[in-house]
């Protein structure tokens, strides 16, 4: 059942629905701290083993709102995931957020070609990353249509 949280100004009533997160990035140097500060944050984190085909298969099982991947994995990388997700049928997609320690504006154009949501460089804040994970879940929960994603040629 959500959590019901009372606005004190208005005397409105707010559901809050908790953000289901899936990290691909499990490793105690970044996946693991990064996962406990979005928990600080109220969103339900998942973190899986950093390879592609793993992410894809929890998407699929989990139905996370929200997936965090790098663009470069084992097995599958970031676009293969996103194309793989279009191929799921699921009812509601996820947010797509890929991430890379590479500036590299090509691969964040052929990201957002591909459907993320995201596109962010690493390393960064995870307070921030909580923030933006949930102004984006509010945004996406308030547009009536999800835009297509465009296949990449």
């Amino acid at each position: 059942m959500p959590a019901e949280n009372k606005q004190k100004d208005t005397g409105e009533t707010k559901v809050d629905k908790k953000i289901k997160v899936l990290l691909a990035d499990n490793s105690e140097h970044f996946g693991q701290p990064c996962a406990q500060v979005m928990r600080a944050h109220g969103i339900e984190v998942q973190a899986v083993q950093k390879d592609g085909k793993q992410v894809l298969e929890e998407i699929s099982h989990a139905h996370p709102d929200v997936v965090i991947m790098d663009f470069f994995l084992p097995r599958m990388d970031a676009i293969g995931v996103i194309k793989g997700v279009q191929g799921l049928g699921l009812q509601k997609r996820p947010q797509i957020m890929v991430m890379s320690s590479f500036d590299n504006p090509n691969l964040e154009r052929e990201a957002m070609l591909a459907g993320a949501d995201y596109y962010f460089l690493k390393p960064f804040d995870a307070d921030e990353m909580a923030e933006r994970i949930i102004a984006l879940n509010n945004k996406a929960s308030h547009d009536l249509t999800r835009r297509a994603a465009i296949p990449v040629a």
